[in-house]
């Protein structure tokens, strides 16, 4: 693996992980709201507000796995690249750690996802609750 090869893969992160900390919308401003929060908001919300949310929920949560699923397949690709014979090397070091940092924040946007879809739960049933007049 030569220079060109890390650097460009570290460009990408940066790009990769710049479009997830600021997409989203509503649904990743949410990610730390506490669901008490989410619960009360989704109470006082009217029907088309909370259809709003759903959709806003679900293309996040779509986003946010799409890009650990890139990420991912970065960190994989960082290792793929790297001869067995070149892994002890500086240039084999560093595609190591460059496939720990993709795989790290991988592992930080699923468990956004999952703070998404426990959210998404509160919305959804309070929709459902809206939608038969419960």
């Amino acid at each position: 693996m030569n220079l060109r090869t890390l650097l460009t893969g570290l460009a990408l992160t940066g790009v990769l992980v710049g479009c997830g900390s600021g997409g989203g919308g509503d649904a990743a401003k949410e990610i730390k709201t506490p669901t008490a929060d989410i619960q009360a908001s989704a109470a006082k919300a009217d029907k088309p507000a909370l259809e709003a949310k759903v959709a806003s929920y679900d293309t996040t949560i779509k986003d946010y796995e799409k890009q650990a699923q890139d990420l991912l397949a970065k960190a994989k690709e960082a290792m793929a690249n790297t001869e067995l014979g070149d892994m002890l090397s500086e240039d084999g070091k560093k595609a190591k750690e460059l496939a720990e940092k993709y795989k790290g924040e991988a592992d930080e946007l699923m468990k956004d996802v999952e703070a998404l879809k426990e959210r998404l739960a509160i919305y959804t049933a309070e929709l459902k609750k809206k939608a038969t007049g419960a």
